[in-house]
């Protein structure tokens, strides 16, 4: 269990925030106020030079400064130069950003070095654009971009912008990201940019190369000013994860008489390599015929492969086999005083086998993902006088996502397996290692292949006129109209387990071999191989390090590696692979949206304190029509009378399957207030008020339904068939293509002070945000075919409420003697408290069948911050950034995380959590002259080890995994033309 005195952490943690907090304060007034003699040193000083991080920070303080909303920014301090290495990991620097280390928040079990999925203000419901034009991954949710797919260098900045005004495209509940690339009139003249990098993961032991170049220029013809800029990335990167997991735990009070105590139902260890080939593209044409007029075109291509192989090995048990765990031979299972099992070698009995032992598994997984996204537009800006302003934009938007995670297993059993939880990490040994080598003790257990074939296309219209107004209160008033028609037709199958060999099945009618199940009798060794875990964890696990696995050609020639090893098995299934032609593998989406709005700016001039803002309203009407099949009962029905027989009769709602298309129509109306108070020139107070939506994943919105129809209890039938009243009607689907949007009504209250031209800020803002039509998995009732049906599908039902609080500094100390004047800070801290209210039918459920009370809003941690600190001076520039978030829910009833406790009954699904996570990173760089400059940046530079939490009723809060990742080095030059 973990030792960890929740109130008291919580309790010094509070203490250490007011500490720091009051500290900082009076740090402020310091920093703010130099001393007469500083001051004249600043006045005697040459000027500043403004370059690199610096000059970054400062354009990224401009654009919050101006902005007519609250916005925080990221700009790229060279051409091609974002201060991370990938948009992600620049995000997170962000206040309010989080990432998460992980795939996705639903799959705990896989670690994911750039981070993922990121959240604004704790929510994921986050709007991606380019360049103000929506953006996304051909994924099955298919809304957002994956922002690890865009390769960094081709970014001139990232905006986030967390109060929406009335122009902006709907979508976002924690707000929108916006990628912004450059434009060929940003840079006058001709430059040309170039960088080489190599990368090198410690772990991995090799090194992968990256390359970048840019070229933009413009030209003064008799036909106009013309522009045209050039952008390529292309970049490797190879990285490895070790992780080890201890599952769910059970309660046994047959063990110890009197007394309960919990056991694990397992034991992991796995190693993950990963590889990334990520290219990305951009080309723009800017031509302006005279001073009124300018016109564009921009052409922009990401490309992105992912591949990772995983080598696992396990304790291949089920909740039966937990039943009958017992300690080996004459030796003891140790427990704490809580009653958690702490240590000791365990064995089972197997089903159907009089035979002691334990089912050990290993096997070989690999999932492949090929993505691109294509963004073509064009569009104009006409002011044909100084109080009209016209723009359009027009947009085609392509991307693909094909992808196969295919898993073979195989199981040898040793006599015991002794584990001991005792220490930092769980410690596994077998009484002999020879066996976990030996191929005549191995058989083949499962197959489980996963198969992904995505395309998505938008077009998109945007239409816009701008008044301004000359003396007046009323600034200027903006009117337009947004029209998109969108397609997403996805193929996904599931994950399509199917057992070959199992413990549990043997004896079993359709196990070909209930005896001679083992190698040779039914396979050739040459299909595996021997897999060493070198270094495991960087040699801290103690763990077999050497398993036979099955070899990766079996997983990468699909699906014939499945079909032909079940074949030589004996294993015939028909279902072996997915039948992709199948209905319920396919998800077939049209959306159309049509926005206008109205947005008024205002402004007070004459005040002491002089306001300004905008308000307005934005309308828009969704449309969406879901292809797919609903599939009716069966033609006969068994029952049971009232006189106990049991009977066949006719299905009253047989039907055969039909296409169906589930239209889905509804209008919101999104009123928004931005308000800024000018205090003095540099400190200003803010306000705003908005209503936000973000509309349901396509996956969410499958119209492959599955109608039911079961005789009630006692049922009789007068005649061939069953009357309707006697039937009980109910669907169950993972889907719902009737889904509304969730809804946000969000409040914002900040103060910002500029207090000097060097890039010093200090900024504290307060949010919250209200949630409304949450989704999720409830009970409620729907009609088809005229009938009433209990419906067990994702609803808009839950409620959610999320407040905080962002405070953000920096600062370059340009008053510090020499050679410390180069010093800057970046700092910032979040605080986000919520509580969410869901259906008792959505909620997490325990292995003993205890029921959770609230749990808090799944991706929030409670505190996050990141302090950042720079050099910049002469030559050199160095940076240290450490990024902080303290624990949150991932998800409930994830992958590995639910099952059927056959010892009583219960379908149970966990909460898990991330713990605590900080991760240091760093580089150093210096420029020969004013064009070229070397760079080493090092990522994760003290080891950051990554932990998730099972919290459950009976057993108490118990670590899940531990991940370590590579530490990362990364060399690159630069040169500019």
């Amino acid at each position: 269990m973990i030792n960890k005195n929740e109130k008291l952490f919580q309790k010094n943690k509070l203490s250490s925030y007011i500490k720091i907090a009051s500290s900082l304060s009076l740090f402020f007034g310091v920093i703010s106020a130099p001393t007469h003699a500083a001051n004249e040193r600043l006045a005697e000083a040459e000027e500043i030079v403004v370059t690199g991080q610096r000059a970054s920070i400062q354009s990224a303080q401009d654009i919050k400064k101006n902005a007519s909303s609250i916005v925080d920014s990221i700009v790229a301090d060279d051409m091609g130069k974002l201060p991370d290495r990938s948009v992600t990991e620049a995000l997170q620097r962000v206040p309010g950003i989080t990432v998460t280390h992980f795939d996705t928040l639903g799959d705990p079990e896989h670690f994911s070095a750039e981070g993922s999925g990121i959240a604004v203000r704790g929510l994921t419901q986050v709007r991606s654009e380019l360049n103000g034009r929506d953006i996304f991954t051909a994924s099955s949710g298919g809304r957002a971009l994956s922002f690890e797919d865009v390769p960094a260098e081709l970014m001139a900045g990232v905006d986030v912008i967390k109060s929406p005004t009335a122009d902006l495209t709907e979508g976002g509940l924690g707000g929108i990201v916006n990628l912004r690339t450059r434009m060929p009139f940003d840079t006058p003249g001709q430059q040309i940019a170039l960088t080489a990098k190599a990368s090198y993961a410690q772990s991995v032991d090799n090194v992968k190369p990256s390359y970048s170049g840019l070229y933009t220029n413009q030209w003064d013809t008799d036909m106009g000013r013309l522009g045209l800029l050039v952008d390529i990335s292309t970049g490797e990167t190879n990285t490895r994860t070790d992780g080890v997991y201890t599952r769910e735990w059970y309660t046994r009070a047959d063990l110890i008489s009197g007394k309960s105590v919990y056991l694990p139902r397992g034991v992991d260890w796995r190693r993950v390599d990963f590889s990334r080939d990520r290219t990305g593209s951009y080309a723009a044409l800017q031509w302006a015929p005279n001073d009124d007029l300018e016109l564009y075109l921009t052409a922009f291509r990401t490309e992105y492969t992912l591949r990772w192989d995983e080598n696992a090995a396990f304790l291949s048990m089920s909740s039966e086999d937990v039943k009958n765990l017992n300690a080996y031979g004459d030796s003891s299972l140790n427990f704490d005083a809580d009653g958690s099992f702490v240590s000791g070698k365990i064995t089972t009995l197997f089903p159907n086998n009089a035979s002691n032992g334990i089912a050990f598994g290993v096997d070989t997984r690999a999932s492949n993902r090929d993505s691109d996204t294509t963004d073509l537009s064009t569009g104009f800006k006409w002011s044909p006088d100084e109080y009209w302003e016209f723009n359009g934009d027009f947009q085609l938007v392509k991307a693909n996502s094909v992808g196969l995670d295919n898993t073979i297993a195989l199981g040898v059993e040793p006599a015991y397996v002794d584990i001991n939880l005792s220490g930092h990490l769980p410690s596994i040994s077998v009484p002999d290692n020879a066996l976990l080598v030996d191929p005549s003790q191995y058989y083949w257990t499962f197959t489980m292949p996963h198969v992904v074939n995505n395309e998505a296309e938008e077009k998109a219209i945007k239409l816009d006129a701008k008044y301004s107004f000359e003396n007046s209160i009323i600034k200027s008033v903006k009117v337009g109209a947004r029209f998109t028609n969108r397609t997403a037709d996805n193929e996904e199958s599931d994950y399509h387990w199917r057992a070959m060999t199992e413990t549990w099945g043997r004896g079993s009618s359709w196990q070909p071999h209930p005896n001679g199940y083992k190698f040779p009798s039914i396979i050739n060794p040459q299909d595996v191989s021997v897999f060493k875990f070198t270094n495991f964890y960087r040699g801290d696990a103690n763990v077999p390090t050497s398993v036979l696995v099955p070899n990766l050609e079996l997983i990468d020639i699909y699906p014939s590696g499945i079909t032909d090893l079940r074949k030589r098995a004996g294993f015939v299934n028909a279902d072996a692979i997915p039948d992709m032609t199948l209905p319920q593998w396919h998800n077939n989406q049209e959306e159309k949206s049509s926005a206008i709005y109205v947005s008024t700016t205002f402004g007070f001039d004459d005040l002491s304190a002089p306001v300004d803002g905008n308000f307005g309203v934005r309308i828009v009407t969704t449309q969406n029509t879901a292809t797919g099949f609903l599939v009716y009962p069966s033609d006969s029905i068994s029952y049971v009378d009232e006189n106990g027989d049991t009977k066949t009769a006719t299905n009253p709602l047989a039907h055969p399957s039909e296409i169906i298309d589930a239209e889905n129509k509804y209008t919101n109306i999104l009123p928004n207030f931005n308000i800024r108070v000018k205090l003095d020139e540099n400190l200003f107070l803010r306000f705003s008020a908005a209503k936000a939506i973000s509309r349901p994943e396509f996956s969410s919105l499958a119209a492959n339904l599955n109608l039911t129809a079961k005789p009630k209890s006692g049922s009789s039938n007068q005649s061939d068939a069953l009357d309707i009243t006697n039937l009980l009607l109910t669907v169950s689907s993972d889907t719902n293509p009737y889904l509304k949007p969730m809804i946000s009504n969000q409040f914002d209250a900040s103060i910002e002070w500029y207090f000097d031209d060097h890039g010093g800020e200090v900024h504290a803002n307060l949010f919250r945000k209200e949630v409304d039509d949450y989704i999720a998995k409830s009970t409620s009732s729907a009609e088809f075919t005229g009938y009433t049906f209990i419906t067990n599908w994702p609803i808009n039902s839950g409620h959610a409420e999320i407040n905080g609080l962002e405070l953000g500094w920096s600062q370059f100390f340009d008053a510090l003697p020499a050679p410390f004047d180069g010093l800057g800070i970046s700092a910032n801290y979040t605080y986000i408290n919520s509580k969410a209210h869901f259906p008792v039918s959505t909620s997490a459920i325990d292995t003993d069948a205890s029921t959770y009370a609230d749990l808090p809003y799944a991706g929030i941690s409670k505190n996050s911050y990141n302090l950042v600190g720079m050099y910049e001076k002469n030559n050199w520039s160095l940076r240290l950034a450490y990024n902080w978030r303290s624990e949150y829910l991932m998800s409930v009833g994830a992958n590995g995380y639910n099952g059927y406790n056959e010892a009583n009954g219960v379908n149970w699904r966990l909460p898990v959590y991330a713990d605590d996570f900080g991760q240091l990173d760093g580089s150093i760089g210096y420029k020969f002259n004013e064009n070229i400059g070397l760079q080493l940046s090092v990522s994760n530079i003290t080891n950051a080890e990554t932990k998730t939490i099972i919290k459950q009723k009976g057993a108490g809060n118990h670590y899940a995994a531990y991940f370590v990742n590579d530490t990362r080095y990364e060399l690159s030059l630069s040169a500019k033309f």
